[in-house]
């Protein structure tokens, strides 16, 4: 069976002590939130992605017993996949600049670099 006998007396003692074979409970503290309350503050998290740890921890200590300090609420959410990211801002552009800048491209997509680009100052290539 490629079995160590002292994998299977150890596997004997358990069963004769305790009539099964199941680890017991480690020791430690236990969890301060129940699977329940880890959905719950998954859920928030996914319905506002905006709010800072701090406000998704006080919006959910209002629905569960035990105040959570935002640290658990972290850690609960490192532990679904959830991390940290900083929102980048993006330059707000109108749609009628967005317009002209299109139709400026399309105008130049046919210019070549040898007839039409060589006439073009760019400001980093000005010299004086």
């Amino acid at each position: 069976m490629n079995v160590s006998q002292y994998c299977i007396s150890k596997f004997l003692k358990r069963w004769k002590c305790r009539k099964s074979v199941k680890n017991l409970q480690r020791s430690g503290r236990p969890k301060k939130t129940d699977d329940r309350c880890d959905r719950r503050i998954i859920r928030h998290v996914k319905c506002h992605r905006k709010q800072t740890l701090q406000e998704i921890t006080n919006k959910v200590n209002n629905f569960i017993p035990q105040s959570l300090a935002p640290r658990t609420a972290r850690r609960r959410l490192r532990s679904c996949g959830f991390t940290r990211r900083k929102i980048r801002k993006s330059i707000v552009i109108s749609r009628a600049i967005r317009v002209r800048q299109v139709s400026w491209c399309r105008q130049k997509l046919g210019w070549t670099v040898k007839s039409d680009w060589q006439s073009v100052i760019f400001p980093t290539k000005r010299r004086l």
